[in-house]
Order: C-alpha cells, then sequence, then structure tokens
C-alpha cells in the first residue's frame, strides 16, 4: 500500500514546486479539484486493499504505527526521518523563505507547504504574515482565558482551555450549523484556522 500512497503523493522527493502569486486561500482553492479527482482515483484503484491487521492491544495503545489515516503533508520514516510534501527538514530550511534578517524557514511558509504541497514565493508569505498580523488586530472578540495563565496546569490542559475558549468564534462550526456542503468545509477551516 506504501508504493500505491507514493504514486498519488503530491511532491516527489526530487521535485519541488513552487507556488504561484495566489493567495493562500487562492492556491488551496486551486488545488481542491486536483486534489479530489486523486482521491477518488487512489478509492477507485485501491479501495479494497488491506492496510494491514489491528490488534486489541494497538487499539488499546493509541493506534502507535497503525496506518489508519491518509495523510500527504508529512510521512515520518525511522531511517529517513520526517518528511514534509517530499522535502526533508533541512530541504524546507534552505527552500523555504526565511525572515528578513534571519536564517530559519519562517512559519508561515512552512504553514503554506504543508496546506498547498507547493514552496511558496516570498512575497506570499510576507502577504500571509501581514493577513494573520492584520486578523489579529482586527478581531473584536477576545476569548476569556481563565485559568490558562495558571503555570501548575499541565500544558495540554492550558492548550485545550485555549483552543475550546475560541469556540465561539469558529467560522466553521457556524457554517457547519447552516448545513455547509462537505465539499466546502476547506473553504470555513483554511479561514479559522489561520485566524487564531
Amino acid at each position: 500500500m506504501r508504493t500505491a500512497v507514493r504514486q498519488y503523493r503530491a511532491v516527489a522527493p526530487t521535485h519541488i514546486r513552487c507556488a504561484s502569486t495566489l493567495s493562500l486561500k487562492d492556491a488551496v482553492r486551486e488545488i481542491i479539484p486536483e486534489k479530489r479527482e486523486l482521491f477518488k482515483q487512489l478509492r477507485t484503484e485501491h479501495g479494497k486493499t488491506s492496510l494491514g491487521e489491528v490488534s486489541v492491544e494497538a487499539a488499546l495503545g493509541g493506534m502507535r504505527g497503525l496506518k489508519a489515516m491518509l495523510w500527504e503533508g508529512s510521512v515520518l520514516d525511522a531511517d529517513e526521518g520526517i518528511r514534509f510534501h517530499g522535502m526533508t527538514i533541512p530541504e524546507c530550511q534552505e527552500k523555504l523563505p526565511k525572515g528578513k534578517t534571519g536564517t530559519e524557514m519562517l512559519p508561515e511558509s512552512m504553514f503554506w507547504l504543508l496546506l498547498t504541497g507547493k514552496v511558496p514565493t516570498e512575497e506570499q508569505v510576507r502577504g500571509l504574515s501581514k493577513e494573520l498580523a492584520e486578523r489579529v488586530l482586527n478581531t473584536s472578540q477576545k476569548p476569556v482565558l481563565k485559568g490558562v495563565e495558571n503555570l501548575n496546569v499541565h500544558p495540554m490542559v492550558r492548550l485545550s482551555t485555549g483552543v475550546l475558549a475560541l469556540s465561539d468564534q469558529s467560522q466553521f462550526s457556524k457554517e457547519y450549523f447552516k448545513g455547509i456542503d462537505k465539499r466546502d468545509y476547506w473553504e470555513s477551516s483554511t479561514a479559522q484556522i489561520s485566524s487564531y
């Protein structure tokens, strides 16, 4: 099955695609039809292929090591390490846009790569950074994060509290309860992800 999934991978390790001058939302919108067709083909050609056995012990252990979900954004290999759309961390450090005075890739460039499978231009990363900053500055509602500042609370509890405090601002939730078409989940999810 690994070979079948690699056949449908968005970016081969030796082939790095650079994004056009589109915004992140436009770049994602552009690749959606291609991805839908790709998944349709994968389901048609390999839908009945077994991914292996699942034991009760593996399920109780948190599904460690089980192939239970297709995620093309990254692959973790025991020998090669992690790859993001076919690129190793050193390749990402080399190819993704960096800060004006920094030597490391910007988080926004990795975010772009994960969502689109394409290396963004410096202009796109600067535009995304500006958009994210403007969203924060223009947000009228600020979540109440009581308890998050308590350093005696486990970090995952603090993270969960922060995420849950944002739920009343969820664009996805509003669209979902209005009955949005499943094929359009990506749009409100993308807007929501980049607004936090």
